[in-house]
């Protein structure tokens, strides 16, 4: 059982990158019993993140901008670079 887990896991692992982003998507829908406002802010912002999961985050509500989420780590320190190079 082990080894064709294993196994399948690798075939996966193969073929990930030959999908296209929609193929590797995972999209899951819920219904929440909260305002929407709040759910918003739960998701959208770090400090709202970090009462939902109890992690640090780094989050840029913008096109293009950066949706971190830390688990068990602290933040990295962000280099000239990493500030530079979009999501």
């Amino acid at each position: 059982m082990k080894l064709r887990l294993a196994a399948a896991a690798l075939a996966l692992l193969f073929t990930l990158p030959a999908m296209s982003a929609a193929e590797r998507q995972l999209v899951k829908t819920a219904r929440i019993a909260a305002p929407v406002a709040e759910v918003w802010a739960a998701w959208t912002t770090a400090a709202g993140l970090k009462a939902f999961l109890g992690t640090d985050a780094s989050i840029e509500l913008r096109r293009g901008g950066k949706y971190e989420i830390y688990f068990g780590r602290p933040p990295p320190r962000p280099t000239a670079a990493a500030r530079a190079a979009p999501c």
